[in-house]
C-alpha cells in the first residue's frame, strides 16, 4: 500500500458530514444551488472542456500555468481536475458564512462522486462533472483522493482558528496533497517515493497558499496561523485580524509568519531532496506547484515576512512563474 501521509502529524483524520436531504423542496434546492454556474465564464465557453479552462484561469492562475506544462494529451484531465478543485474551494467564501448552503453544495458534489465511481446517471448539465468523468474514466483515478480534499473542505467550514501546526499541515495533506495525488496518476505514476514528494509539495503549497491570504481571511474572521505558533510569540489574534499596530504586535506577528512559512519550506526542501533522488518519468509535471510555492517564499522573505505586504499579496509576475515552471520540468526539480 503506498504512503499518502509522510509529510503530516499522526491525526485522527477528518469527519465526513453525513447530511442527507429527502424531501422534495429540499432536492429541489440543492439541484438548483449546485448548478449555478459562473455564467461570465459559461456563455464565452463552447464546451465543458473550455468552461474548466477558463474557470482554473480565471481562479486559480498559477496552476493554470502549470497545465500548459502537462503534455497535450493529458492537459483535458489536469483541467478537469482543477476545475473540480476551484469549485469545492470556492463554496466557502460563495457561502458568504451561510453554513446550510456550504452544507448543500459539499454533499451535491459528494453525491456526484458517488454516481460518477458507481457509474449512474450524472448531471450532465455541469461541466466540471461531465469532464472529471471522462478523466476519471481514461485514467482510472481514485476516489479517496477526491474524498479526502472535499472533507478538508467542508471542515474548513466551521474553522475559525488552527489549533496546532499538526492541523495545519493536516489540512493541507487532505486539501492540496490529494489533487497532486490525482495529477500523479495522468501522468500514469503510482509509485512510493512519488507520492512522499507530493505530499511534502501539497503540504507547502497548502501553508503558503493560507499565508497569503491572510489579510483575506482575517478580514472574515478566519485564523490559519495555528494557535500554538501565535502563543509562542505573543500574537494576539486581534493583531492577525487588524494589523500590526506598533513595533511589537509586528515582530511577534513576522516571527509567526516566519515560523510558519519555515514549516513549508522544510516539505519544500523534502520533496527537492526526493526529486534529485530520481523519480519515475512524468513526476516532475504533477509537482509543479511547488515551484509556485518555492516564488512565494521568496516574495514573503523579501516582505520580511509580513503577510499584509501588498508585494506579497499581489499576482506573482506570470513571466517569471512561467520561465521557472519551464526551468522545473526542463531539469526536473522543483
Amino acid at each position: 500500500m503506498s504512503y499518502h501521509g509522510s509529510a503530516i502529524c499522526s491525526h485522527s483524520g477528518f469527519l465526513m458530514l453525513c447530511f442527507r436531504l429527502k424531501s422534495g423542496s429540499c432536492h429541489s434546492l440543492l439541484h438548483n444551488s449546485c448548478r449555478r454556474l459562473p455564467f461570465s465564464i459559461l456563455n464565452r465557453c463552447s464546451s465543458s472542456k473550455d468552461y474548466c479552462l477558463d474557470l482554473v484561469r480565471a481562479h486559480d492562475y498559477e496552476n493554470y500555468l502549470c497545465g500548459l506544462m502537462f503534455p497535450i494529451e493529458k492537459r483535458r484531465a489536469f483541467y478537469a481536475i482543477r476545475a473540480f478543485n476551484c469549485e469545492v474551494a470556492m463554496i466557502k467564501d460563495q457561502a458568504n458564512a451561510n453554513a446550510m448552503t456550504a452544507r448543500i453544495r459539499f454533499q451535491w458534489w459528494t453525491d456526484q462522486l458517488e454516481e460518477l465511481y458507481a457509474h449512474k446517471q450524472l448531471d450532465a448539465a455541469h461541466p466540471v462533472v461531465s469532464e472529471l468523468k471522462l478523466a476519471v474514466d481514461e485514467f482510472s483515478l481514485t476516489k479517496r483522493w477526491f474524498e479526502r480534499c472535499l472533507e478538508a473542505r467542508q471542515r474548513d467550514i466551521h474553522s475559525v482558528q488552527i489549533g496546532t501546526m499538526c492541523d495545519l499541515e493536516d489540512y493541507a495533506e487532505f486539501a492540496h496533497s490529494s489533487i497532486i495525488y490525482l495529477l500523479l496518476e495522468i501522468m500514469t505514476v503510482r509509485e512510493d517515493l512519488a507520492d512522499y514528494a507530493a505530499s511534502h509539495v501539497g503540504v507547502c503549497c497548502g501553508i503558503t497558499t493560507l499565508l497569503r491570504g491572510t489579510a483575506y481571511h482575517s478580514a472574515g474572521g478566519s485564523i490559519y496561523i495555528p494557535n500554538e505558533v501565535m502563543d509562542k510569540f505573543g500574537l494576539s489574534s486581534h493583531t492577525l485580524l487588524h494589523g500590526p499596530a506598533d513595533a511589537t504586535q509586528r515582530k511577534a506577528l513576522e516571527e509567526s509568519v516566519f515560523d510558519v512559512a519555515s514549516q513549508a519550506n522544510a516539505h519544500l526542501e523534502k520533496a527537492r531532496q526526493l526529486v534529485s533522488d530520481g523519480l519515475p518519468n512524468g513526476s516532475i509535471h504533477a509537482l509543479l506547484p511547488g515551484v509556485s510555492s518555492s516564488l512565494l517564499l521568496e516574495k514573503l522573505r523579501e516582505a520580511n515576512f509580513n503577510p499584509f505586504d501588498s508585494q506579497f499579496v499581489e499576482a506573482q509576475n506570470p513571466l517569471r512563474l512561467q520561465l521557472s515552471l519551464l526551468r522545473a520540468r526542463l531539469l526536473s526539480r522543483v
